[in-house]
């Protein structure tokens, strides 16, 4: 690689940890704000003032303050990795072809969630955030459903699609839960994550730091365990 190659994919990683800090500041102020005020007791404006943003900047991450404290980007993951999906057709079974395009979506995301605990409580104070998560939920699912009919030949409909899509959910939210809830584990940290004193891949300190490799190296195990649970179970 030349020169300018580097500085360009240098560049390019600067990018992409800084817009991963102001993800991360921005739904944690959302966050601190909603726990302290009640998500109707603050404005967008000063979810942006408190990180030195801009209004729209705000927007540009998230479609509605709920989406802020959510941390639900504006963007599909699942459709980044579709056709790779799709391509496993003829050569791995459907509940491996799962499992790996989860661990993708997953893989793809620069920050991995650890604060879930936090936010269920602020959900179950929040009827608004649980309609959020509902109708951000079933939209989800129904993406799924598709690609996985699209996959199998099946109708658009077809309720194989909607069960394969909805235990899929579950495994993912359960697994969420567990990493939320259980203690932080630096042994299982995976060698291929490097983690500094500046914390994991260079990003900042408190925004995906020291605990950022052992959180995504335990989210992968705990979600291949499950996966292979459900393939034992329905196998």
């Amino acid at each position: 690689m030349n020169d300018g190659a580097r500085n360009e994919d240098s560049g390019g990683g600067l990018r992409a940890r800084r817009r991963e800090a102001t993800y991360a500041a921005l739904t944690a102020e959302a966050r601190r704000l909603t726990a302290e005020r009640t998500l109707s007791g603050f404005t967008v404006e000063e979810i942006a003032d408190a990180v030195g943003v801009s209004r729209r900047t705000v927007f540009n991450y998230f479609q509605t303050k709920e989406d802020a404290v959510l941390g639900v980007r504006d963007e599909d993951l699942l459709a980044e990795h579709r056709e790779a999906f799709l391509d496993t057709a003829d050569r791995q079974d459907l509940p491996g072809a799962l499992r790996d395009l989860v661990l993708a979506t997953f893989d793809a995301m620069e920050h991995v969630p650890t604060d879930g605990e936090e936010l269920i409580e602020l959900m179950h104070g929040e009827p608004a955030l649980l309609r959020r998560m509902d109708r951000l939920h079933a939209d989800r699912h129904r993406q799924l459903a598709a690609l996985i009919a699209e996959r199998e030949g099946l109708d658009a409909e077809d309720a194989f699609a909607a069960t394969a899509a909805g235990l899929v959910g579950h495994l993912v939210m359960s697994t969420m839960r567990e990493l939320a809830e259980e203690p932080l584990r630096p042994a299982d940290a995976d060698p291929a994550d490097p983690v500094d004193s500046a914390g994991a891949a260079g990003a900042p300190s408190g925004l995906g730091g020291p605990a950022e490799a052992p959180s995504r190296a335990r989210l992968r195990q705990l979600l291949a365990a499950r996966f292979e649970h459900a393939r034992r179970l329905f196998g």
